[in-house]
């Protein structure tokens, strides 16, 4: 089952709670981690998330915000730079900035989706993470050694 997005929480123009909600769906499940993969020539791109806020994304977000995004996630969350992007044309909002708004008014991980494996709640630590890192602004960070 897929979960139902409501119309207004899709529309880029209402810029509410609703919308932050689900613009960063994210879940557990293991996809491609961009900033801690191989050595190809997009490298340089991946090394800019640090290796620990790489790996938490890797858990629970880029289920959905994979490059191309799934489960109705807008948009994908895979290298620092995507994340540097403005959450719609003309907001003025990064990405990052309103993934913290999203972990701390609980929108993300939304656990109400109906997916298979189940979504998985942030574990506090985690939260604590990835906040730390994206109240600094998200800065940029050194590539996993692998």
């Amino acid at each position: 089952m897929t979960p139902t997005i409501p119309a207004h929480a899709r529309s880029p123009r209402g810029h509410g709670a609703a919308l932050l909600a689900c613009l960063l769906a994210s879940a557990g499940g293991a996809l491609l981690l961009l900033a801690c993969a191989g050595s190809d020539g997009d490298a340089a791109a991946r090394d800019l998330v640090p290796c620990d806020v790489a790996q938490v994304l890797e858990r629970y977000c880029l289920r959905c915000h994979s490059d191309p995004p799934d489960h109705f996630a807008p948009f994908p969350l895979t290298t620092w730079e995507r994340m540097q992007e403005e959450t719609f044309a003309g907001s003025g909002v990064p990405l990052w900035q309103a993934m913290a708004d999203s972990i701390e008014r609980g929108f993300m991980p939304p656990l109400a989706f109906a997916l298979d494996p189940p979504v998985e709640p942030l574990p506090e630590a985690d939260a604590e993470l990835l906040l730390t890192w994206l109240h600094a602004g998200a800065p940029q960070g050194d590539a996993c050694s692998r």
